[in-house]
């Protein structure tokens, strides 16, 4: 690697360091101490969880239909 690719590359590493962490300071300014992760993932797996339900009941009513 030539001088300048060594130089791009440590810019754009320090560069990428330098906004995830500007990001972040953003993120818990915003969110403070009350991270919604936990709380959005489980509220998704119940939703999944019904749909997989709704599903269930709905196969469930086909396979009887079709043993009609």
């Amino acid at each position: 690697m030539s001088f300048w690719e060594v130089v791009f590359v440590v810019f754009a590493v320090t560069l990428g360091v330098f906004l995830g962490g500007f990001a972040n300071i953003l993120v818990l300014q915003f969110f403070g101490d009350h991270w919604p992760s936990a709380h959005l993932v489980s509220t998704s797996l119940e939703k999944l969880e019904a749909t997989l339900d709704r599903i269930d009941e709905t196969l469930g009513e086909i396979r009887e239909q079709m043993g009609d």
